[in-house]
């Protein structure tokens, strides 16, 4: 060999070296681009962290807008699937990192979660959480937050898309759920994966140990670093294990298996008909691998990924509830000789049913019931009695009490933790005894207009306690005020309240309400009626139980 010839072969062997190198060296550089989604959450807090992680993370990387994201997820999303959704976007909009964030009340503090997810999978790699302060995020949780988003967003490798995966048949699928893969190639799977750990071993030791647990236990959650060189039908699934982010990988265990089952005992056709599962990630069917695996099982949550630790829900709209109260009335009228009919302490029991509405929320995503709303309620006491000593001894009458109610309503969240309710509305309350009752003691029928207000705390994420008040403008009081008993006068209300909401699962919950109302009438003359009345209080005590659901 000559001297120009040996030149040129050490030129070109140096060209390809350094070539390899600069292609490894970008395989696990940081992301070039990222897009910072709208936090979820209340929205003061959930636009400040959002602005924390913006100002924080536009220092190294290339943040892209919003809308560009958005726009390109829409436009594959109409002919796209799943991961393909993502890829194709990705593609298009040049991003490789979805940063994800919520803010969630933890009742005497807030935390804001951060999370990453992968542009070209759809996969999360993982979520880093930090408590706020009554001034927003730390000092301490901005280092910790700026630490660890570095941290896992060096698991991201720019560039890479998802490869179209051929799907298993429903019978195929059936039979790996049944675990009806071969002994044999599950081994050869098993020893090849090891193989290939032990090969990047290398890689590992340099880390230092704090790092490489941690690296390990990131890549193990966002499914990095789990390579297999298996191959199925002629396909080697090294390429597809990285490029899937790992999920490939997961699966290439089982895609193998299933080959070489095939290899063994089916035919040609069969054989033919074969490929690797398509991930969830790939397909976005999440729904059709859970019957077979389960919800809980591993294959589960090796295929379709870690449940998300934060699903955002819909704010409430609308709440239903219904239950029982029990109440006790009391009457007493003041004259001049002091000898007037008192009516005292008299309970009654029934039921109440109660429906609102607030179509336009201020925040539509997690959140609490709030904005225009508007409510009804009635309540019965269809079988109470009261106890009447007469000549004959002591006789139970049966009374009529009722009402209802509507109001409209403006709830407007004044913090994370509380919320005002005004209201306007008119009602009517009814007391009617039986004609024959031998108690002087007249019906009454208040119609009145009210107006009001309710301040709920939240005590925790969901659970609330309340306080309310109402003033009424009655405009008919019924027979108190005839000329058959004490005559024109002039009646006014007002209601005191207080209420808990303790939550249940599914959106139910129990609600408490204690109630206090009070008639106030004065009359005119005392020579006008058939009685002779200065002033009377109508005053009952209520409590309420309801079960209810609000969604």
């Amino acid at each position: 060999m000559s001297i120009t010839t040996a030149f040129r072969f050490a030129l070109a062997a140096a060209t390809v070296g350094a070539t390899l190198c600069a292609a490894a060296t970008a395989a696990h550089a940081k992301p070039r681009r990222l897009v910072v989604l709208e936090f979820d959450g209340p929205r003061a807090d959930a636009d400040a962290g959002r602005q924390t992680v913006l100002s924080m993370l536009g220092e190294d990387y290339d943040v892209v807008a919003t809308k560009r994201w958005a726009d390109a997820r829409a436009q594959r999303g109409h002919n796209q699937h799943g991961a393909q959704t993502f890829s194709k976007a990705a593609k298009d909009s040049g991003v490789d990192a979805v940063v994800e964030g919520w803010v969630q009340d933890e009742g005497s503090y807030k935390m804001l979660s951060v999370l990453v997810r992968d542009a070209h999978t759809g996969s999360e790699i993982d979520q880093v959480s930090v408590k706020l302060g009554k001034n927003g995020i730390t000092d301490a949780g901005t280092l910790k937050l700026r630490t660890e988003l570095d941290d896992l967003l060096d698991w991201v490798q720019p560039g890479v898309e998802v490869p179209e995966l051929p799907s298993y048949s429903s019978r195929d699928l059936e039979r790996l759920s049944r675990g009806s893969t071969s002994t044999r190639a599950s081994h050869q799977a098993d020893d090849e994966v090891a193989d290939d750990h032990t090969a990047e071993g290398t890689d590992d030791e340099a880390l230092d140990p704090p790092r490489r647990a941690r690296r390990t236990s990131t890549a193990s959650r966002a499914g990095i670093g789990r390579p297999s060189s298996v191959a199925v039908d002629g396909r080697d699934l090294d390429a597809d294990a990285d490029a899937g982010g790992g999920t490939g990988a997961a699966i290439t265990h089982d895609a193998a298996a299933a080959a070489d089952a095939d290899a063994d005992g089916d035919d040609g056709a069969t054989s033919r008909k074969q490929a690797r599962v398509r991930t969830a990630a790939a397909t976005g069917d999440n729904e059709a691998l859970v019957p077979l695996f389960g919800e809980n099982s591993v294959e589960t949550d090796t295929i379709l990924g870690a449940p998300a630790k934060h699903v955002p829900v819909q704010t409430p709209r609308f709440i239903i509830e219904g239950g029982a109260y029990y109440s006790s009335r009391t009457l007493s009228v003041e004259n001049e000789n002091n000898d007037a009919q008192q009516y005292q302490g008299v309970g009654s029991k029934g039921v109440s049913f109660k429906v609102a509405a607030y179509p336009f929320p201020h925040q539509t995503i997690d959140g609490v019931v709030s904005g225009l709303g508007f409510s009804g309620e009635v309540w019965k006491s269809p079988a109470s009695t009261v106890s009447v000593t007469t000549d004959a001894g002591v006789v139970e009458n049966h009374f009529d009490y009722g009402g209802w109610d509507a109001a409209a309503h403006y709830r407007q969240p004044l913090s994370s933790m509380l919320t005002i309710d005004g209201e306007a509305g008119y009602g009517q309350e009814h007391y009617t005894f039986e004609n024959d009752i031998q108690l002087d003691v007249p019906d009454t029928s208040y119609r009145s207009f009210h107006a009001g207000g309710e301040l709920d705390l939240a005590i925790t994420e969901h659970a609330t306690v309340g306080v309310g008040a109402k003033y009424h403008y009655v405009v008919d009081s019924g027979d108190l005020m005839s000329t058959q008993w004490y005559g024109p006068g002039t009646t006014s209300g007002v209601t005191l309240d207080g209420n808990f909401s303790i939550p249940l699962p599914r959106r139910l919950f129990v609600k408490g309400d204690f109630a206090y109302r009070r008639y106030s009438t004065t009359f005119d003359s005392q020579d006008v009626g058939a009685e002779s009345a200065l002033s009377a209080h109508d005053s009952t005590v209520a409590a309420t139980v309801h079960m209810g659901i609000a969604f």
